[in-house]
């Protein structure tokens, strides 16, 4: 994780500190985001020299992976997900479950998913939020 510790717009550069405590001056233009002083971002070099940057904890509610498996995803957005879309599995999709919205989609005209959804549902509504109102689904039952 890396600090943008100045934007010089005149010169089109953005100064980083490292996490090694170096400071690295990056183009403006490999930034898809605006940088911002003091905002916390990921560094990654690639082979042939040039860098990838991008925000660190930028979630669009959907994305954010966790060390330990889990997604955090906005509680209000995975409890309309789940309470609307949750019958064919499309609250598997956006916590990123791919094989197990696959198995909701194609057993949906059974009801089945429909009925685990609702559990899923419940349990999410109990589960406490963090600062950003997020919550943390992992394993079968969210």
């Amino acid at each position: 994780m890396a600090k943008i510790i100045e934007v010089d717009f005149g010169k089109n550069i953005v100064c980083v500190a490292m996490e090694d405590n170096s400071v690295k001056e990056l183009p403006f233009e490999i930034f898809k985001f605006k940088p911002e002083n003091g905002k916390m971002i990921n560094v990654y070099q690639k082979s042939d020299g040039s860098y990838i940057v991008e925000e660190a904890g930028s979630s669009s509610g959907f994305d954010a992976l966790n060390p330990n498996g889990g997604y955090k995803i906005s509680k209000v957005t995975f409890l309309l997900v789940t309470f609307f879309l949750g019958g064919i599995g499309v609250h598997k999709f956006i916590t990123g479950r791919m094989l197990q919205g696959i198995l909701y989609l194609v057993l949906c005209w059974t009801g089945i998913p429909a009925l685990l959804a609702i559990v899923e549902f419940v349990i999410g509504a109990m589960k406490n939020t963090d600062a950003n109102g997020m919550i943390e689904v992992k394993g079968f039952f969210g």
